[in-house]
């Protein structure tokens, strides 16, 4: 139990130096920085963006993910898909960011007065004051922002610099057929708020014994 304090605490410190979240939006890594760092940090820096990105119940399987953490270290790496997840590396960084999958993201519907997790990545409440009723008097829902709302925020012209395979992995509010607010994209209105729920983790899987 020692160990294991010990290396989440150094795991902590090594994301604090050189990972960011981008506001929930996907993960970054230095890549010269994450190279430099012992296999078990790395592994467990890995699992971090996996378990905090990938919107699963469950942390992939330690094997999977040092595979991955492997595949990293090759030249090239030409992307891969793991735990939900789209991990991708240049030059400069690795990405870790939401893959929307064969199955879609969720989509809920949501009640001013409301909060819950959305996709396990994003606290998302509706506050009593939106809109004076416009929240009420059609069905509003939470959704994966897609191609067809990243269209509408682009037409609103709403300045951001997001890919937009990153983009499209957003919850956004719906009310009825209208996109109300993605607030990762800084579109906000109807008094909708997506909070980044970087507290969640995961324990590490169980190490296989021979």
């Amino acid at each position: 139990e020692r160990a294991r304090q010990a290396l989440e605490a150094v795991t902590d410190a090594a994301w604090d130096r050189i990972g960011h979240t981008h506001d929930g939006a996907f993960a970054t890594l230095s890549a010269s920085a994450f190279d430099g760092e012992p296999e078990e940090i790395r592994l467990r820096l890995i699992l971090k963006a996996l378990t905090a990105f990938g919107g699963q119940d469950q942390a992939p399987s330690l094997a999977q993910a040092e595979n991955l953490v492997a595949a990293l270290a090759s030249h090239p790496f030409n992307g891969q898909t793991l735990a939900g997840c789209r991990i991708e590396r240049d030059v400069a960084e690795i990405r870790v960011y939401r893959e929307p999958g064969r199955q879609g993201l969720p989509v809920s519907e949501i009640a001013p007065g409301q909060s819950f997790v959305w996709d396990n990545r994003f606290r998302v409440e509706l506050h009593f004051g939106a809109r004076q009723g416009e929240c009420t008097s059609q069905p509003a829902s939470v959704r994966a922002l897609g191609a067809d709302g990243l269209a509408l925020v682009r037409l609103q012209g709403d300045d951001f610099r997001l890919p937009a395979r990153i983009a499209w992995t957003l919850p956004s509010l719906w009310v009825g057929p209208n996109l109300a607010a993605v607030p990762q994209l800084g579109h906000q209105s109807a008094g909708f708020t997506a909070q980044f729920w970087w507290e969640r983790t995961l324990p590490m899987p169980p190490r296989q014994t021979p």
